[in-house]
């Protein structure tokens, strides 16, 4: 064989591999994660929203049951209780809001009552209130003002099955 054949076949050996590797690489679907609303914790759901690209893989939590300015103040600054979930967290602008159902704790009255007053979280009588855009299962979801995919968070989120 001579060396001008040789050289031709390495390079197509190459080119081939390259490219099947490529094909191979692009294929290849990132792990679906799965949501039970019911039975899932907030880990899952966040891992699932990181997952379609609603929150970004660096998005920092803030803790909603212990930062001011979440829930509406209807006292003028009287009521300062803003604990209103087992965990409330938002990650740069969708906020996310689950109870317990399992071991229910203190919070599941809120839950009941946010369930029959279309989605309001009212504590103290209506002391303080915030307006959560959807609930499925153990979970309530809101956003910030200025959210910008809140449309198909909003339909991916109701989709998800109990």
């Amino acid at each position: 064989m001579s060396k001008n054949k040789f050289v031709r076949r390495v390079a197509l050996f190459c080119i081939v591999s390259i490219l099947s590797i490529m094909l191979v690489s692009c294929g290849q679907k990132a792990e679906e994660v799965k949501i039970n609303t019911k039975t899932s914790s907030v880990e899952d759901m966040v891992s699932y929203l990181k997952s379609k690209k609603y929150i970004a893989e660096d998005a920092q939590p803030v803790d909603i049951n212990k930062t001011a300015g979440y829930l509406q103040d209807n006292t003028n600054g009287e009521f300062t209780d803003t604990a209103v979930a087992d965990a409330a967290v938002d990650y740069d602008g969708i906020w996310i809001f689950w109870w317990n159902q399992d071991e229910p704790t203190d919070f599941i009255q809120v839950y009941n009552d946010m369930k029959v007053n279309s989605g309001v979280i009212l504590l103290g009588g209506g002391a303080a209130m915030l307006q959560t855009e959807a609930q499925n299962g153990s979970f309530a979801i809101a956003f910030a003002e200025d959210y910008a995919n809140k449309d198909a968070v909003l339909k991916d989120f109701q989709s998800l099955a109990e």
